[in-house]
């Protein structure tokens, strides 16, 4: 069986039941059979589902009156009971999901065939809970459903579920009958495929590709892959989407899909249009009319389509795979010793290879998504070359600034020349130029007040490791009119030393405030007020200090702090500008030491203890000259 069309109606789609089918044609009279125990399939390397709550409605507007015909699925018949949907998977899911509400409202259990979504395999298992993220915290399989849902779409999932819901939850249950059965009672035309018609699976994936919504940029660069060789390509681009889930499993949530692949495409695309474009945004279609190769592409053409080089889309597959296990390599520290080889033998020495790496993971470990362009960038034009060059290693350097500056300067607007930096042919050399630039107009206004994020939240730890980065950058490097260089040595001692730690200096990690009052010295602590904690992850907040002396100054006051550093000297910092920088703090709050009453005499542990806005004020106000 190669190609054969069937009208069936939902019911007889769906249920688990036999079905016989006979076809005639001019080889003659065939049987078939739709066998019961069935199971239909979302293949791992399909899309995912886009259907809106608006496509719901529709839908559910349209079988309140009456069946009707919903349209053709394309399957896969890859064995006696196995059958991959090719083309129909949005609405065959929508079908289920409907199907289950009404079986819910109803206390019914429909007997349908087995269903697998692989791109999603424990969807109905947080179906059943509702897919509420409360509840898939709180399950002991918490990591299971996360991670095995390679494509992030459980929020599409609650979308049309609560939709649903809303739909029929005041329909009586006649109502909710007559619904359910004018669903299983609409037809729809099954094309059945087999392996040897690969074809059609590409042709129906770019033609008939559930038309109410279009193919993106993925989707080109998938048919392209199948036209490769539809079996193989189709498996290879499974893993690619089941690696960068695992960006999300093992922590590094904040790089959204969409930003991965349009960086991705912003550091190849390029080269195989014969650098015709400037800039790029992220729908990847042209502005205006253009010629490459004698050929005229519309304004309005998706770029991937005036690639005519195969080798791109096979080239990209492996690349793909490559720099998302690269990612999360560098992100968790692991799996990096053959990297490591390789730069060796490039002739780069320990201090240079640790430097590289910890710059890398810092860039990663930053919200701003921006800046990751750039470790794709190098990623792909440096490290993943057979052979490395060795004046190429060094740019890192300059990605390493440009990068802490991008995020401490309000640097979104930079975004746009940074595009047309990787789209360039020389891009070492703009972005070179773009560095040094920034640096000369923004090394004065570093916002040490921003609010440092991890995942998009400010926690207690978020702001931990930016605040080190400004510091390595400012003391251990070298920047003139035309050139960045590094101690990197130095640089190399302060970016892997376990002996120095974050100490979260004028705003405590607990909140709260250790002091002791009164004659009798009684301990106790105290809340630190909101306006105050608010700033918990600016860079502000941090002092880089040995992790034995940081351990003991716990929950202590600002004053008391001061006085254990003050007695250290030196030796307590991780750095000169470190030590500095608390040289400056601890002259400042001697000039506002009347703030701090003498703890010997306060008899009420809810006593004032300190006027905290005072303090922040003044401190605020003073902050520029210490940085």
């Amino acid at each position: 069986m190669n190609h054969v069309c069937l009208m069936l109606t939902v019911e007889d789609f769906l249920y688990n039941k036999n079905y016989e089918f006979k076809t005639k044609s001019n080889l003659g009279e065939a049987t078939y059979n739709l066998s019961a125990d069935r199971i239909y399939s979302i293949p791992a390397y399909q899309r995912e589902i886009r259907w809106k709550a608006e496509n719901v409605k529709i839908l559910l507007d349209d079988l309140v009156s009456s069946d009707k015909f919903l349209g053709t699925i394309l399957l896969n018949k890859v064995g006696d009971l196995d059958y991959e949907i090719i083309d129909g998977q949005q609405r065959i899911s929508v079908f289920i999901l409907i199907l289950k509400a009404i079986d819910k409202k109803l206390s019914q259990t429909s007997p349908l065939c087995g269903f697998e979504n692989k791109t999603y395999d424990k969807l109905f298992d947080v179906l059943d809970l509702d897919f509420d993220e409360e509840k898939i915290l709180q399950s002991p399989n918490k990591d299971t459903y996360i991670k095995s849902d390679i494509l992030e779409q459980r929020e599409r999932f609650k979308i049309i579920w609560q939709e649903i819901q809303k739909y029929i939850k005041d329909m009586s249950p006649d109502n909710l009958k007559k619904l359910k059965d004018n669903l299983l009672f609409s037809e729809i035309n099954i094309i059945f495929a087999s392996n040897s018609n690969s074809k059609i699976y590409v042709d129906y994936y770019l033609d008939l590709n559930d038309k109410s919504v279009k193919l993106d940029n993925i989707d080109i660069l998938k048919a392209n892959l199948f036209k490769i060789d539809f079996q193989t390509m189709s498996a290879e681009w499974a893993n690619v989407q089941k690696a960068i889930k695992e960006l999300r499993t093992v922590g590094l949530e904040n790089y959204s899909l969409p930003t991965f692949y349009f960086h991705y495409f912003a550091c190849t695309v390029n080269e195989y249009i014969d650098y015709k474009l400037s800039t790029l945004k992220t729908d990847l279609k042209f502005e205006k009319v253009i010629e490459i190769n004698g050929h005229t592409y519309e304004s309005g053409t998706n770029i991937l389509k005036a690639i005519n080089n195969q080798q791109y889309f096979k080239d990209a597959i492996k690349q793909l795979k490559a720099v998302t296990a690269f990612l999360k390599n560098v992100y968790t520290g692991d799996g990096l010793s053959e990297l490591r080889h390789k730069l060796k033998d490039s002739s780069c020495d320990e201090d240079t290879i640790d430097c590289i790496f910890s710059i890398l993971s810092a860039i990663i470990h930053i919200d701003d998504e921006v800046p990751k362009m750039l470790v794709m960038k190098y990623f792909l034009d440096v490290l993943y070359k057979e052979t490395i060059v060795r004046s190429d290693v060094d740019i890192i350097f300059y990605i390493y600034v440009y990068s802490i500056l991008f995020t401490l300067t309000g640097g979104k607007k930079e975004s746009v020349k940074l595009i047309r930096v990787v789209l360039a042919r020389d891009w070492m050399d703009k972005l070179k130029k773009l560095t040094l630039k920034l640096w000369s107009d923004c090394k004065d206004r570093i916002n040490y007040f921003k609010k440092i994020t991890a995942n998009g939240k400010v926690t207690n730890s978020s702001g931990k490791y930016l605040p080190k980065h400004i510091i390595a950058i400012k003391e251990f490097s070298r920047i003139s009119t035309n050139v960045i260089s590094f101690n990197q040595r130095n640089l190399k001692e302060f970016l892997t030393s376990s002996s120095n730690t974050a100490e979260h200096f004028f705003i405590n990690k607990s909140h709260k405030v250790t002091f002791k009052y009164g004659s009798k010295s009684i301990e106790t602590e105290k809340k630190l007020p909101k306006c105050l904690t608010k700033y918990i992850s600016c860079p502000v907040n941090y002092l880089y200090v040995n992790s034995n002396i940081n351990a003991d100054m716990g929950n202590l006051s600002i004053k008391d702090k001061i006085d254990i550093l003050n007695g250290k000297g030196r030796s307590a910092f991780a750095s000169d500008m470190n030590y500095e920088y608390f040289k400056k703090i601890k002259k400042i709050f001697k000039k506002y030491g009347s703030s701090y009453p003498d703890l010997a005499h306060i008899t009420n542990k809810y006593s004032k203890v300190c006027d905290f806005k005072v303090l922040q004020r003044k401190f605020s106000k003073n902050y520029g000259r210490i940085c």
